[in-house]
């Protein structure tokens, strides 16, 4: 029987899975630019591989009734290192922006996942749980930017986005980071709600499977969807006036 605390479970063992394999393609990415010191010196193996690897799992996975467990493994593996990966490459041609973005999106689920598993928080409106995982959201960003603080290997201006443009001293990372928490907030809210109904109508426990895999579908559509709506809006800005 599928019920509410299998999913988060699931979901959880994913996110675990999926967090330890972009830890693994950061560090890949990042080794060829740790052995000669120079930030841009970095491989595309694990984005490529991650992006490939995880296209042709979803599409074998799109429309299957039952979903077993180990295609949806390899899947979150196969995103961990697509985020990683495209996150350590972009990281050093525009330091500071899609880092941040990368801990907004990881930061909110691990907000959403123990309030989630509150029967109290599922009975909120949709609003008040909204706010509160945006609350959760920007705790985990600031422990997330603390850490980063406290890593001498990494670049002093790695933390709240400081290598990246400032707008009224504020960085343009850690502005997107901000901006990126109350979307992703919305959209668990929303997911959580698909939830409670799938648990209501008796749907087989085999699609817990499922569910985590859609909710880890959730960080890889902002991660990919934030710098592409600011590249356009950057060219926008950039192309001459007509007439």
């Amino acid at each position: 029987m599928l019920t509410v605390p299998r999913i988060l479970w699931r979901t959880l063992l994913l996110f675990v899975i999926l967090h330890l394999a972009a830890i693994a393609g950061i560090f890949w990415t990042a080794a060829p630019a740790m052995t000669t010191g120079n930030p841009r010196d970095v491989t595309l193996t694990p984005t490529l591989l991650g992006l490939v690897g995880g296209g042709i799992l979803l599409l074998l996975l799109r429309g299957q009734s039952y979903t077993a467990p180990l295609p949806i493994v390899f899947a979150a593996i196969a995103e961990g290192l697509f985020l990683g990966g495209i996150a350590t490459y972009f990281e050093g041609r525009m330091p500071g922006i899609v880092l941040q973005v990368a801990f907004a999106a990881l930061s909110t689920v691990v907000a959403f996942l123990p309030l989630a598993a509150t029967m109290r928080v599922r009975r909120l409106r949709r609003s008040a749980r909204t706010l509160l995982f945006m609350a959760g959201g920007y705790l985990v960003l600031v422990l997330h930017n603390l850490t980063l603080m406290e890593m001498g290997f990494i670049p002093e201006h790695t933390a709240w986005g400081q290598g990246s443009p400032a707008v009224l001293a504020i960085p343009v990372g850690l502005i997107l980071a901000l901006l990126v928490i109350p979307s992703i907030a919305y959209a668990l809210a929303r997911a959580i709600e698909h939830t409670d109904t799938k648990v209501g109508s008796q749907t087989s426990a085999h699609h817990a499977w499922r569910v985590g895999l859609s909710i880890m579908a959730l960080i890889l559509w902002h991660f990919i969807e934030t710098p592409r709506m600011l590249w356009r809006s950057c060219a926008r800005t950039r192309r001459p006036l007509a007439g």
